[in-house]
């Protein structure tokens, strides 16, 4: 199954996902929202380790939180 088959499979089921994560008010500039911005990053961080990427995780900043994951499984790529 190529990239286009696999994608029109599974169509409803990423934009179901799309959906969820839009449905989260994370506007990052309005400081009433802060706990929503965590809250879209910590549903992407469970997306992501769901995929199947590795040290999936939050890290702290002055501001809001950054998503980070790895994936270093391609042989012969950096």
């Amino acid at each position: 199954m190529n990239a286009y088959e696999y994608a029109t499979a599974h169509q409803d089921a990423f934009v179901t996902d799309l959906q969820t994560f839009l449905t989260i008010p994370s506007v990052s500039t309005e400081t009433e929202r802060r706990a929503d911005v965590r809250r879209a990053a910590e549903w992407l961080r469970d997306q992501l380790t769901a995929l199947g990427l590795e040290k999936t995780a939050l890290h702290e900043t002055p501001g809001h939180p950054i998503v980070y994951a790895e994936w270093l499984k391609a042989p012969g790529k950096p």
